[in-house]
């Protein structure tokens, strides 16, 4: 039988969603009494064919011994892992938990590294529905995590360790985990592919598709918002696609929802969703890098319930933990995304300061509709603490607000200090001679910024090297429209051949 203390460590792990509600759920990965098979116990090599009589019985058996274990066929079953393994499969070998539980556990303070496997089947009645892993270091390659089920969350994999200390190592390396559900009940967790609860992840050369959560429907890194270290998630040359955020504004993240730190590489992140809440692509209320990537085709559209979807591409917030609410874009490109508002990105404070800085990047082609729509490319609001846009060397056309504020940019303050400043950037038409009208920024007031100090200061700030140039408004201020008193300064930039004007400001608006 396990031991006590690796019995303790599968207990009830708690987090919290950005609104109060719980979001990161790690629950229940509890214990297991682990199958004793006396003198037939597993050598430190074991060859199992799971097709046999008796072949699941002594694949268990064989996770009792610290070894190599190489399977084949289908195991069907849920199994738990006591010992230090490596399980290769053939090409064919499965792990199907029969929707009886989870499919694997494994105990604290292993080191576990699948090869060839596809594990599926698993039904949790709380996380964990594919694999369970809690402070163990577990490696997958070349592996498929399909068709599992967890209650709460993290339903293909979950990896990491309780509230306190950091703990658990998860890496993926050309390994799909696609098709996976937490089970769409208010409250539940998030992490419909993986979830990364104070722990370390890395996923290498690998697909997150398909998933679904109440947030976080591809990936959940973080501790729910709650204070303390969260996780720590490095994604390089991997695709976040086609999953979806169930759970509207409590919930958000189609793709990834980060409160811990996050660094996405040579990845790309698209064709997610979050109906009526925030971040289609990415929700980060940590800290978050993107480089060399491309987020592209994500959505946040509004419900039908009256609820305005936030951050097409990406949302960056602060809910009111220190030193989060921090990303930086870099290389990359933001693209063809769609929300209620912010339809590429949206960032601003929820309870904290929050910085965006956006270097040496386009963001093109997004939108944003409806009457109450604001930043089709790009939109900060600022509602009671301090947020911040840094933007430089990079270029921002062809994003629509059609019925709202501000084509490219919108900046607003509602109670807050908003502020945006930009440097060598391109905003507006991509073609610099007659007729100067390539993609154009448009919106119905701010075709190219919209900058409104509603409630509170807001400020945006052009220098050298920054071009706005060739955008459309349907009303008033094609090129900037500055509202309530806000503050426009201009040193170096160029302002030109903006529909019907360039500059209007209007203390009244």
């Amino acid at each position: 039988m396990a031991g006590t203390k690796e019995r303790e460590e599968f207990e009830m792990l708690v987090g919290r969603s950005v609104r109060g509600a719980p979001l990161l759920l790690l629950a229940g990965l509890v214990s297991v009494m682990v199958l004793a098979f006396g003198s037939g116990a597993a050598s430190a090599s074991t060859t199992v064919n799971c097709d046999l009589p008796g072949g699941a019985a002594a694949f268990q058996a064989a996770l009792t011994v610290p070894g190599t274990v190489f399977v084949s066929g289908t195991c069907d079953g849920t199994f738990t892992v006591s010992a230090s393994v490596t399980v290769t499969g053939s090409p064919s070998a499965t792990l199907d938990g029969q929707g009886a539980g989870s499919t694997l556990k494994i105990f604290p303070g292993h080191t576990v590294t699948l090869n060839n496997l596809t594990v599926t089947g698993g039904n949790s009645p709380d996380v964990g529905g594919g694999i369970g892993s809690i402070k163990s270091t577990l490696t997958l390659n070349n592996c498929l995590v399909t068709g599992n089920t967890a209650a709460d969350a993290g339903g293909g994999i979950v990896s990491g360790a309780p509230p306190g200390p950091p703990g658990g190592m998860l890496t993926l390396n050309s390994t799909r985990v696609t098709d996976n559900v937490v089970l769409a009940v208010p409250g539940n967790g998030g992490g419909g592919g993986i979830l990364n609860h104070n722990g370390t992840a890395v996923l290498n050369n690998s697909v997150v598709s398909g998933n679904s959560a109440q947030g976080g429907g591809g990936i959940a890194n973080g501790n729910g918002g709650s204070a303390g270290a969260g996780g720590t998630m490095t994604i390089t040359g991997s695709a976040v696609s086609g999953n979806v955020a169930t759970g509207g504004p409590p919930g958000g993240a189609g793709g990834i929802a980060n409160g811990g730190t996050l660094t996405l590489t040579n990845s790309t992140v698209s064709g997610n969703q979050a109906v009526g809440g925030p971040g289609g692509g990415i929700l980060n209320h940590g800290v978050a890098t993107i480089s060399s990537s491309l987020v592209s085709g994500n959505a946040a559209p509004d419900d039908n319930l009256g609820d305005q979807g936030i951050g097409g591409g990406i949302v960056n917030l602060n809910f009111g933990v220190n030193g989060t609410g921090v990303m930086s874009i870099i290389n990359s490109q933001v693209t063809r995304n769609q929300a209620g508002a912010g339809g590429g990105i949206a960032t601003g404070d929820a309870g904290g300061d929050s910085s965006l800085t956006v270097s040496g990047s386009t963001v093109s082609f997004n939108s944003v509709s409806g009457p109450q729509s604001f930043g089709g490319g790009i939109g900060q609001i600022a509602s009671a603490d301090t947020a911040n846009i840094t933007i430089t060397g990079s270029i921002l056309v062809g994003n629509l607000a059609r019925q709202g504020l501000g084509g490219a940019i919108g900046n607003l303050s509602t109670g807050g200090s908003a502020n945006v400043s930009i440097a060598s950037t391109t905003i507006g038409s991509t073609r610099l001679s007659p007729p100067y009208t390539l993609n154009p920024n448009q919106a119905q007031f701010g075709g190219g910024i919209f900058n409104g100090a509603f409630a509170g200061p807001a400020s945006v700030s052009l220098s050298t090297g920054t071009v706005v140039v060739g955008n459309k408004a349907s009303a008033d201020g094609g090129g900037i429209f500055n509202a309530d008193g806000a503050t426009l300064l201009s040193s170096g930039a160029l302002v030109l051949l903006n529909h019907p004007d360039n500059i209007v400001n209007d203390p009244t608006f």
